[in-house]
């Protein structure tokens, strides 16, 4: 599972460099939550509200939505596990669509949720990890690392 973690970063590091190539002055733009987070303006209870939205919220409810719902749709659909996981990673990458450069990098994590949830059908476990990668992003950030 951990190895997914480079795997997401290098996709992210090309995919902006990549469309650094294509429209040049390309800023980068962060997610909502890490905006307040970083924000001078926010106070200790919008931290302590983000934080528990990014780390049990999203992380609860994309995966009961894009695995629990989706996917096994899906695959009962086709019978196809292959084209399940495939087809939910990519509607997992693009439903973060505003933040269009990240949509290979979630894609690919979507795609290692798929793929556990498939072989464990533990909806806990791949909610656990997603809390996780999350929590890693917000873990950076409070240590200093710049978005």
């Amino acid at each position: 599972y951990i190895c997914i973690w480079p795997v997401c970063y290098g996709l992210l590091v090309a995919t902006v460099w990549a469309i650094e190539r294509i429209v040049p002055g390309f800023n980068v733009t962060e997610h909502e939550s890490i905006s307040l987070l970083i924000g001078p303006d926010a106070t200790r209870v919008v931290r302590a509200i983000t934080v528990t939205s990014a780390l049990v919220m999203a992380a609860v409810q994309e995966e009961f939505f894009f695995r629990g719902i989706l996917q096994q749709w899906l695959y009962r659909a086709t019978g196809s596990g292959w084209m399940a996981i495939t087809v939910t990673a990519c509607a997992f990458g693009l439903f973060h669509w505003p933040l269009f450069h990240t949509m290979p990098a979630l894609a690919a994590f979507g795609a290692m949720l798929g793929i556990l949830y498939f072989r464990t059908r533990s909806l806990t476990l791949v909610i656990l990890l997603h809390g996780m990668f999350n929590g890693k992003t917000l873990l950076w950030i409070a240590l200093g690392a710049q978005p």
